[in-house]
């Protein structure tokens, strides 16, 4: 259980293999709305011909690496943290790996055909 002065809630353990792909199809799913962003900013923003883009894109970098590290980082922490669980955390971060590159591999088939 986990307390707060505003908030109180329990955190339900799940197994690692159901954690690692929800964990997978988070960051899978935040990665192809980035990718999406990147690929149409253009038309969406406009040229920007000024210091203000790499300004832009690396802030929209260092967003995207901590929004990636909170989705896989933040259940196998809790493990460790909380419930003094080290293996089962260190098998989330393995599966959660695996899971991506699943998709990654099922992504590089799937290409000549889009």
């Amino acid at each position: 259980m986990c307390y707060n002065q505003f908030v109180t809630f329990q955190i339900t353990r799940v197994s690692p293999l159901k954690a690692s792909l929800v964990q997978s199809l988070t960051l899978a799913g935040y990665i192809s709305l980035a990718g999406m962003f990147m690929y149409h900013a253009n038309a969406w923003v406009g040229p920007i011909n000024s210091w203000l883009g790499p300004i832009l894109i690396l802030t929209f970098f260092s967003a995207s690496v901590l929004i990636c590290g909170l989705a896989s980082l933040a259940y196998p922490v809790w493990l460790i943290w909380d419930q003094k669980k080290v293996t089962e955390a260190i098998q989330v971060l393995l599966y959660t790996l695996l899971w991506l590159t699943l998709f990654f591999v099922l992504i590089l088939l799937a290409l000549p055909r889009l």
